[in-house]
């Protein structure tokens, strides 16, 4: 199940169980994931188990967390994101890579 964010919910997220992590806008999230101003910050690196890859089941519950900002285009505000979303995931020991905040 995916989880939507405010800004100022951020600093004490626990985001164990998110697989990405999704910049968009004050209305977002929107579908196509690709729309302008929307784009993945983080990508942590699932546990798949033996059984997941042969059922072919490993990529149908990726958990989503959306991060709402208010100005999702001021390099400032994305600059803070990051370095929360840094912060939280050092925290909270999870593993996977991050993406520029360019959209």
């Amino acid at each position: 199940m995916d989880l939507t964010l405010s800004e100022h919910e951020l600093p004490g997220a626990d985001l164990r169980g998110a697989l990405e992590l999704w910049i968009t806008g004050p209305t977002g999230p929107r579908q196509p994931l690709t729309e302008a101003g929307q784009f993945c910050l983080w990508r942590g690196r699932p546990m798949v188990s033996h059984d997941m890859l042969s059922e072919g089941t490993h990529e149908q519950n990726v958990r989503r967390v959306w991060l709402r900002l208010e100005h999702p285009q001021d390099p400032a505000r994305l600059g803070w994101a990051e370095a929360q979303v840094r912060q939280r995931v050092q925290a909270q020991g999870l593993e996977g890579e991050f993406y520029p905040t360019q959209a």
